[in-house]
C-alpha cells in the first residue's frame, strides 16, 4: 500500500510538472511585464556563435524563468507574504517607509577620483552643446533635478544605503566644472532646500517629482532665462492645479503588485486662459493635449500620464511668433515640466535620446536653431554617459 501511495505521489508531481510546461512552452507570450515594469526576456538568434558561447541556453534558461507557468500569480503570492506576513523592510527592491516608497540601493564605495573625472568629461559635453547652440544663435541650460532617493535620503533606515556621499560627490565636483565653463546652471535641490523641501514637491511612490515639483522647475527656469536674455517671458498668472481622481500606480506600487495602499493622485494643470496648440510626435499629428486621460476614474493611471510618456520627439506649436523657440532634452523628468512650459514659448521641441536617433544633438541645433536649449537631469543621471549623457558625441 506504501509503495502505491508513493508512486502515486510522485505520479502526480510529475504530472504537474509536464503540466507546468506545457503551459509554459504553448502559452502565448508577453514581451513586458506590466507590474515589473520591464521587458521579458527573448530568445537569442540560433547561431553557430550564439551557441558555442554560450548565449543561445542562457537566452533559453531566462525565457524559462520569464515565461513559466503561472509566474505572476507565484510572484503576487510571494510579495504579500513578504509584505503582510514576514513584514520585510524590503520587498521587490522597494525600501517600505511608513509613508513612502523608495528604491533599495545596494551599497557601494563612493570612488572620488572617479567621481571626479566623469564630472570633468561631463562638463566638456555640456560645453560643448552650450558651444553648438550659441554658434547657432541660442541661448544653453542645464537644469538639475533630485530623484526621490536623493530628496528624501532621510527617510532610509540608518542601515540601508542612502547614495548621500555619492550625492554630494557628484555636485561638488561637477557645479564648479560647469561654472568654469560659464555654463548656466539650475539647481532645484537648491531651489526646493530654500523652500524648506515641501515633500509635496516629490512623489512618494515614484522616482519622479510631483506636478508641483515641476511648476516650481517651471517657474525657476523661466526666472533664469528672463535674468540672462530680454525674451521677458511670460508665467500663467491664473493657473490651478487639479487632482485625478483615480489612484496613481507609481513604479514602486508596481512592483508590489499594487498591494501597498496609497493616497497620492496626480495633478493636471489648468491655465485659466485657452492657448491653442499643434501637436506632432516623431513627425506625426496627434491630438492637442499634454496630458492623457484616463477614460473612467477607476483605472489607476501612470506617469505616463504627463505627455503621454517617453517619446522620441515632440513638437508642440502655439503658434505665437513673437515668442521664442525651445528645444528640451533629457529623459522622463522633462514630461511633467513640457506639460506646463508649452505656456511661455512659441514652439516647444523635445528629445530624448534614449529613443531619437536620426540627428545628432549637433546637427539638430543647427537645423532647429532654438532661442533657448534646456538639458533636463535628474541627480542620479548626472554622471550617466548613456542614453541622453551620450550626446553631443555621439555619431550615428
Amino acid at each position: 500500500m506504501k509503495r502505491i501511495s508513493k508512486c502515486a505521489f510522485i505520479g502526480c508531481f510529475l504530472l504537474f510538472l509536464l503540466a507546468a510546461m506545457l503551459v509554459t512552452v504553448f502559452s502565448p507570450k508577453s514581451s513586458y511585464s506590466y507590474y515589473e515594469n520591464r521587458s521579458l526576456a527573448r530568445p537569442a538568434p540560433l547561431t553557430v556563435e550564439t551557441v558555442l558561447s554560450g548565449e543561445f541556453m542562457k537566452s533559453i534558461s531566462d525565457c524559462m524563468r520569464d515565461h513559466s507557468a503561472w509566474r505572476e500569480k507565484a510572484l503576487r503570492a510571494n510579495t504579500w507574504a513578504n509584505i503582510h506576513i514576514l513584514k520585510k523592510p524590503v520587498v521587490n527592491q522597494v525600501v517600505m517607509g511608513e509613508d513612502i516608497l523608495l528604491p533599495y540601493l545596494p551599497y557601494a564605495a563612493m570612488d572620488e577620483e572617479k567621481v571626479a573625472i566623469n564630472a570633468l568629461e561631463m562638463t566638456n559635453r555640456i560645453a560643448k552643446a552650450k558651444r553648438i547652440t550659441e554658434e547657432n544663435g541660442g541661448k544653453y541650460y542645464y537644469m538639475m533635478i533630485p530623484c526621490q532617493y536623493a530628496y528624501f535620503p532621510q527617510k532610509y533606515p540608518e542601515y540601508l544605503y542612502n547614495r548621500e556621499d555619492l550625492t554630494e560627490a557628484t555636485l561638488r565636483h561637477l557645479k564648479p566644472a560647469l561654472a568654469d565653463r560659464n555654463v548656466d546652471v539650475v539647481d532645484m535641490g537648491e531651489i526646493y532646500e530654500a523652500h524648506g523641501n515641501p515633500p509635496e514637491y516629490s512623489s512618494t511612490i515614484d522616482n519622479h517629482y510631483s506636478q508641483t515639483g515641476a511648476y516650481v522647475a517651471y517657474q525657476a527656469i523661466v526666472e533664469k532665462i528672463n535674468a540672462t536674455t530680454e525674451f521677458g517671458l511670460k508665467l500663467p498668472e491664473n493657473i490651478t492645479f487639479h487632482a485625478l481622481e483615480n489612484s496613481y500606480l507609481g513604479s514602486r506600487p508596481r512592483k508590489l503588485f499594487n498591494m501597498y495602499g496609497n493616497e497620492e493622485h496626480l495633478l493636471w494643470a489648468d491655465f485659466g486662459e485657452d492657448i491653442p496648440f499643434t501637436r506632432r510626435d516623431n513627425g506625426m499629428g496627434v491630438p492637442a493635449t499634454v496630458y492623457t486621460m484616463p477614460e473612467n476614474t477607476e483605472e489607476p493611471v501612470l506617469y505616463g500620464f504627463y505627455m503621454g510618456g517617453d517619446i522620441a520627439e515632440t513638437i508642440i506649436d502655439t503658434n505665437r511668433p513673437h515668442l521664442p523657440k525651445v528645444l528640451i532634452y533629457g529623459d522622463s523628468f522633462t514630461n511633467a515640466l513640457e506639460s506646463l512650459a508649452y505656456y511661455s514659448f512659441d514652439e516647444m521641441r523635445s528629445l530624448d535620446f534614449r529613443y531619437y536617433s536620426e540627428k545628432t544633438l549637433e546637427a539638430y541645433i543647427q537645423e532647429y536653431q532654438p532661442d533657448i536649449v534646456i538639458f533636463m537631469r535628474d541627480y542620479e543621471s548626472l554622471l550617466a554617459f548613456d542614453g541622453n549623457g551620450i550626446y553631443p558625441d555621439y555619431e550615428k
